[in-house]
């Protein structure tokens, strides 16, 4: 499923621009207009945003690390599949020249 990891990414940055597109107006004109509950509901939401951004990013490393191991062990197999661990050019390690 190469659509699962793009989504990641997808949901991710938008949760970070929508918490970067809330920043500016909190700082400067909502900042006044704000106050109390709605203020820190706005400041939460935000946050909040930020956060679900950073997990994701997290679970997308997490999954991408498990896919390259995967994937290394699988080349690992292939190109040691055959190969004779008790000789090194047809030859044993033990046999003089």
């Amino acid at each position: 499923m190469k659509s699962l990891p793009n989504l990641r990414r997808l949901a991710s940055g938008f949760c970070l621009a929508t918490s970067l597109l809330m920043l500016v107006p909190g700082l400067t004109f909502l900042s006044r207009r704000l106050s109390g509950t709605a203020l820190a509901v706005y400041w939460l939401t935000c946050f909040l945003l930020t956060g679900v951004a950073a997990i994701i990013a997290l679970i997308d490393i997490m999954l991408l690390r498990r896919e390259l191991r995967k994937q290394e062990r699988e080349l690992m197999k292939t190109s040691f599949d055959g190969v004779d661990p008790d000789s090194a050019n047809g030859k044993k390690f033990d046999e003089e020249e």
